[in-house]
């Protein structure tokens, strides 16, 4: 977890294979990061979020971050980093619906493709390479024979516009894990 460029180079050097944040990188982080083979998970609704807040302090380095985000963002595409989707949203009900805000917010930089990329393809094949032997579930992040995959289906297609995923209430029709379908209302 961070955001600076100098603090991504000390987590690299030091082994880290997963930068959260980040949203405060440099030519030289970006640089390294992929030559590495590192993933980065830019989690650009929390300082989004939290640019509102009531506490100075906290408002300033979400607003810093939010600075930041579109250089980082910028240098992700040039560099070709392996881009994950994460919101570090989970400490409340109502933080966790707004965490599919993240990938509207994306589309500032990148396309419906590569978004739904960030959070399927690239965080299986992250899962996949970084945790080895203590993966429990096999090949995940695809839909093929012999590997481990969750099902969703929109009621539109979120690959022409990934916006429609903030609206789950209405528009997630069918999800199904290991197996077994848990909502239907095809």
């Amino acid at each position: 977890h961070c955001f600076t460029g100098p603090a991504i180079i000390r987590s690299l050097k030091a082994g880290a294979r997963s930068i959260e944040h980040g949203m405060l990188a440099n030519e030289e982080a970006m640089e390294m990061l992929v030559d590495k083979g590192a993933y980065l998970t830019p989690t650009i609704q929390v300082a989004t979020g939290l640019s509102d807040s009531p506490d100075p302090l906290m408002a300033g380095k979400a607003r810093e971050a939010m600075e930041g985000t579109d250089k980082a963002m910028k240098l992700a595409i040039k560099h070709k980093a392996k881009v994950l989707y994460g919101t570090d949203m989970i400490f409340s009900k109502e933080a966790r619906k707004m965490q599919a805000k993240e990938f509207t917010i994306r589309k500032k930089w990148f396309t419906n493709h590569e978004i739904m990329t960030h959070a399927t393809g690239n965080a299986g094949e992250a899962l996949w390479n970084l945790t080895g032997k203590r993966n429990p579930y096999g090949r995940v992040g695809v839909i093929e024979e012999d590997s481990m995959a969750d099902i969703v289906i929109f009621s539109k297609n979120f690959m022409e516009d990934v916006s429609i995923i903030e609206d789950a209430e209405n528009n997630l029709k069918l999800i199904m894990k290991d197996g077994k379908v848990y909502k239907n209302t095809l």
